[in-house]
């Protein structure tokens, strides 16, 4: 009989399992031959021996021989940096291969300030590389280190770490590399303990994913197993389970373990609902797909303290892993939530005797503090109003009352307590394949995506799978190689909030405010002073350039601008006119919406001038065209644009501005799909009368909303609601996506299915409650037209802004983060009234997209006060 040990290394215990996986299928309590459960001990190598060594006495000596594997879940790696443990942590030295791009925004810049110090070493940016689409540029250099350096040095390469998303993947390798001495020295001692137990068993450990990675892999790639804990418990829940147990409609399962209590949703295919777009890893924003958790501070180990006025709390400070020493009924001095379930008439754990002083009337408050507690976190993951099947796991099970508010059964597995190690034993091996295609290499792209499937299921099969079948992929384009008187002082704290509300007016497009947000970050910590201006401060015969840059937002999720394009821009449009930088009175964005909202202040920071608070389109727009001077029958030109090799372009004159897009678009496409553009210059008066006033302002009291919102864990759609006028649509999660990049564009569409009336705000609209319904919304760059599929009846679309939220972090979504499964709030905000009627209506409405429906605007819009600090 072929035996699968699995073993998983909590903060508190160590659990681990032998399963018979001839017995797995027909019978899984029968499966599991043998367990236990020990405290975690400060060298986790010699936990695992001592858990290894206690399950083999529990097996037959001829067993040992049937052993085919031992597989170990651990948080040994990211523990180490969530600690900021400078002995298991090593400086990591980075390069850049991005020719003159990606300057703008430095490495180690989005890390944690003290995580930084510990991590950061040398980084470079070397020319060439940036544009092979198959990533050989890795290699070649990491050949060349060998080749000087030797073969000891660690060496980490980008894109066998993480996927699309070019900060988001140099985060991600900066964490694996940090780890990586650490990691190896650690693998290393585990398979020292399975020889020292004489075991020939091949050693895995289990990933992010669920699935497997072999030890040596594994010691190369230790980011990938960072927090594979909660993963290990679903799947090990849902295999204790069964299928028996009416869960074909998904269910939730519930870990309870010495410290915490994690809350995950198991689909109704067996796999993990997926979190936000983005993760976080130990306070580091990387893009792995990672399971949707809840975790609270209530577990076994929870301290249980009575107030002067007699309120009971429970948690979240735990005596975690010293629950055995420190609790009252084991002879300690703590009342844990142990002790009290003991106290309540558990029989069979430790010394009731030692509780005896405990009064009925704590006992019973702290068992309703404890029911509420796993109520509300319940609650916050379940996504309709009906009765959920609740999987209940875990060594602090013990603590779940019977019934819960919103269940509809709870199941209590055999095995329960131990369901983390049988998830580890239970997991899948995989092939996971990123890559790069160049379409005009294929005759394709089904026959490029047909070629990544096989190779897939190729990786799988050599690591060990029968049957391997695709379970998720993900279609990304990444085109940016087709061919080869009174001022606001702006602080940090208005940044975060500006970055935030700038994203939301983005209504997917615009390019997403991180990597422009932390390059102004870096400037503002380093002394330099951004001053925004109210637009009636302007003088009439002012000189205002409008800067953004341009091209598709799925470009700049890879290939970073320098900093140099804007630059080069404005100065190329000003020499055009005989001017220079001096002769300037502000400067301006060209649109607030996502990152070129801040790109207006990288511009005020360069060139020394104030920032208007305003902009020509009080939103984003794909169109060059469409912005409030077009309305009014200013000319665009002079224009120019500009590339981060300094190529650049001026159009001094234009016949209409529509010349100006196409004259700019075209050249925006020649030089990768992206461009830092300026207008040549408004005058002060021109600003007055057309720009959209105060976005600025508004975007800083968007972003405050948000805060807030997240702060007093209320709904961000109504914080944001509250704040600026507009229309809730509907909540619900991502069914499919399509999307494509054409002429320097992201265009394309996604569904959506909205969740029940309950799980979503009394300001909904009808058409979200019907049940069996979808919606799609259609996108430029932009989201342009929110409607229902099977009436066809708008329920948004521009001028109004169609925002799509992350339900899990509240984040603004751009277009290019759009994924399937993904849970999300959709809502409208008011377009500015520049675009509500007569001219602007024709050019930013739904005709100016092709669409016939008739602009119903949602609300009756005024202008944003300015609440940032006055000086």
């Amino acid at each position: 009989m072929p035996i699968i040990i699995g073993v998983d290394v909590g903060g508190t215990n160590t659990d681990a399992v032998a399963t018979d996986l001839a017995l797995s299928h027909a019978s899984p309590a029968d499966s599991i031959i043998a367990h236990c459960k020990i405290p975690t001990t400060p060298d986790t190598s010699k936990g695992i021996g001592e858990a290894l060594r206690e399950v083999l006495e529990q097996l037959p000596s001829t067993a040992r021989s049937d052993i085919t594997a031992v597989n170990i879940g651990t948080t040994h790696f990211i523990n180490a940096v969530v600690e900021k443990d400078a002995s298991k942590l090593t400086k990591v030295a980075i390069l850049r291969l991005c020719g003159p791009y990606a300057r703008e925004v430095p490495p180690f810049a989005g890390l944690p300030d003290d995580l930084r110090p510990l991590v950061e070493g040398f980084s470079a940016w070397l020319p060439g590389g940036l544009e092979n689409s198959v990533f050989h540029q890795e290699e070649h250099v990491r050949d060349i280190l060998r080749s000087v350096l030797g073969t000891t040095v660690h060496i980490t390469l980008s894109h066998e770490v993480a996927g699309i998303g070019f900060i988001e993947r140099e985060n991600a390798t900066i964490l694996n590399a940090t780890i990586l001495p650490f990691a190896k020295k650690t693998i290393k001692q585990f398979q020292q303990s399975l020889r020292g137990l004489r075991l020939s068993a091949s050693l895995f450990l289990t990933r992010n994913d669920g699935t497997l990675i072999s030890a040596d892999d594994a010691a190369n790639l230790p980011v990938s197993t960072f927090i594979s804990g909660p993963t290990n418990s679903l799947t090990g829940a849902a295999f204790l389970a069964g299928a028996k147990n009416g869960l074909e409609n998904g269910a939730l399962i519930l870990d309870i373990g010495g410290t915490t209590s994690d809350v995950c949703a198991l689909e109704p295919s067996g796999l993990p609902r997926p979190a936000a777009a983005i993760s976080h890893l130990a306070g580091v924003r990387t893009n792995f797909a990672v399971p949707d958790v809840r975790s609270i501070g209530v577990g076994g180990g929870s301290l249980v303290q009575i107030g002067n006025s007699g309120a009971v709390t429970v948690g979240p400070q735990s005596v975690g892993k010293h629950l055995v020493t420190k609790a009252r009924v084991f002879g300690g001095s703590v009342l844990t939530a142990t002790d009290i379930i003991v106290a309540a008439g558990l029989q069979g754990l430790g010394d009731r005797s030692q509780i005896s002083t405990v009064s009925k009337s704590v006992v019973n408050l702290a068992k309703a503090q404890i029911q509420l507690l796993l109520e509300r976190v319940i609650d916050e993951m379940k996504t309709s109003e009906a009765d959920v099947p609740i999987i209940l796991v875990g060594g602090g099970s013990i603590l779940c009352p019977d019934n819960l508010k919103g269940v509809s059964h709870i199941i209590r597995p055999a095995f329960s307590h131990v369901a983390n190690a049988v998830g580890a034993a239970m997991a899948k091996v995989s092939g996971v394949v990123n890559t790069i295609v160049n379409l005009t290499d294929d005759k394709s792209e089904d026959e490029a995506i047909a070629r990544a499937r096989a190779q897939a299921i190729s990786q799988a099969e050599e690591n060990g799978a029968e049957n391997a079948e695709v379970v998720e992929e993900i279609i990304l384009p990444v085109p940016y190689v087709n061919t080869r008187s009174r001022h606001i002082v702006v602080r940090a704290a208005d940044l975060d909030f500006i970055a935030d509300g700038c994203a939301i007016l983005g209504c997917g497009g615009g390019g997403d405010t991180y990597a422009s947000y932390l390059s102004v970050k870096k400037l503002l910590a380093a002394g330099e002073v951004v001053n925004i201006i109210s637009p009636d401060t302007l003088p009439d015969n002012g000189f205002i350039p409008a800067v953004a840059v341009m091209g598709s937002p799925s470009t700049f999720s890879e290939r970073l601008p320098s900093g140099e394009e804007l630059k080069n821009s404005v100065d190329a449009v000003l020499r055009s006119q005989n001017k220079s930088v001096s002769d300037l009175t502000a400067v301006m964005s060209l649109e607030i919406g996502g990152s070129n909202g801040m790109r207006g202040i990288q511009a005020a920071l360069w060139t020394k001038k104030p920032l208007v608070d305003a902009d020509l389109m009080g939103r984003a727009y794909p169109n060059l065209w469409q912005v409030t001077p077009n309305n009014a029958g200013i000319s665009l030109a002079p224009a120019a644009a500009s590339d981060a090799k300094g190529n650049t372009l001026v159009q001094v004159q234009a016949s209409s501005n529509k010349d100006v897009e196409d004259m700019l678009r075209a050249i925006c496409v020649q030089m990768g799909q992206a461009a830092g553009i300026s207008l040549g210059a408004l005058t002060g008066q021109q600003v007055k009368s057309t720009a959209a006033q105060r976005s600025f302002s508004l975007a800083w009291r968007l972003g405050r909303a948000v805060k807030i919102a997240r702060l007093e864990k209320r709904d961000i759609v109504d914080g944001i609601l509250s704040t600026y006028p507009g229309r809730r649509i509907l909540t619900g999660k991502i069914t499919r996506v399509t999307r494509d990049v054409r002429g320097a564009f992201t265009e394309g569409s996604i569904e959506i299915v909205p969740f029940s009336e309950s799980n979503a705000s009394a300001q909904q609209t009808n058409e979200s409650r019907k049940a069996n319904s979808s919606f799609k919304i259609t996108f430029q760059n932009e989201n342009i037209h929110a409607f229902d599929t099977d009436s066809q009846k708008t329920l948004a679309s521009v001028p109004d802004l169609i925002c799509v939220l992350d339900a899990e972090d509240g984040r603004a979504l751009g277009t290019q983060d759009y994924r399937y499964g993904l849970r999300v709030h959709v809502f409208a905000l008011v377009g500015s009234p520049q675009w509500t009627q007569g001219e602007g209506l024709k050019n930013g409405g739904p005709e100016a997209f092709g669409y016939v429906t008739l602009f119903q605007n949602a609300h009756f819009l005024s202008y944003a006060k300015s609440n940032m600090s006055v000086i």
